[in-house]
């Protein structure tokens, strides 16, 4: 697939990832221009709560000028411990001081289909256009031992394809449903950064930057931003299987 080439870069720890993102959000909202925002589309995951966590804490940046939305929600409630919402709310959002003007939550509770379209319709308003597609500044994602990203798993290829800019998708089997990004948003972002931690995705990782076993069939091989930059944030663990990974950053 055509698109960016990926930058990589290896961590000692989430706390590393979180540094780095910490310097891209800084130097992105000090050159914001007078009532302009960083739209941020949040991910959820183990190693994205990690790094929200590391995140929070951190001073000098002045979270007013950053919009958050999500690449992807669970059918389920804001209270649920499913929730994406629910965990960045607790691992960044109220621990930073986010306004809440500033948060667009996918409605895990409502209709799939409803919410898909009204949630489209919400980011199409708010956020620049790419060719008629919403262009998010930067969208974080994290990665499965499967190698899905957001809520699009391995047979889900036609929301690559798809004119729809969020729909409703299948997860897991015994798990509820999702609504999900697609892939005609996430190539039209300007920056879209991997976040991933841990040895079981090492072989992922490495299927997705090297090609190694059947990675055309993976949902993040899929993620080429057409004129963005494609970033994997990874720690030790992560890229233990890439040929010539950089050393820690």
């Amino acid at each position: 697939m055509t698109g960016t080439k990926p930058e990589t870069h290896v961590f000692g720890s989430a706390a590393g990832i979180a540094d780095f993102l910490f310097r891209f959000l800084a130097a992105k909202t000090a050159a914001l221009g007078p009532g302009r925002y960083l739209d941020v589309a949040l991910s959820g995951g183990k190693t994205p709560e990690k790094v929200y966590q590391a995140l929070a804490g951190r001073k000098g940046l002045d979270w007013r000028r950053l919009r958050f939305f999500w690449g992807d929600e669970r059918c389920v409630g804001p209270s649920s411990a499913l929730s994406n919402y629910r965990a960045a709310r607790l691992s960044l959002l109220a621990q930073a001081g986010v306004p809440r003007a500033n948060i667009h939550r996918l409605r895990g509770e409502a209709a799939p289909r409803g919410e898909a379209a009204r949630y489209s319709r919400l980011v199409k308003s708010l956020l620049p256009l790419s060719g008629g597609t919403p262009s998010f500044g930067l969208v974080l994602l994290g990665l499965g031992e499967d190698g899905h990203t957001a809520s699009l798993f391995p047979g889900q290829a036609r929301l690559f394809g798809s004119k729809e800019l969020f729909a409703p998708a299948a997860g897991p089997a015994g798990g509820p449903g999702r609504i999900t990004v697609t892939g005609r948003v996430l190539n039209a972002a300007e920056n879209v950064f991997f976040m991933v931690t841990g040895a079981a995705k090492a072989a992922a990782v490495a299927a997705v930057l090297h090609g190694r076993g059947g990675s055309a069939d993976l949902p993040a091989a899929l993620v080429r931003p057409a004129g963005g930059r494609l970033v994997w944030l990874l720690d030790k663990a992560a890229a233990s299987r890439l040929r010539g990974a950089a050393g820690f950053c």
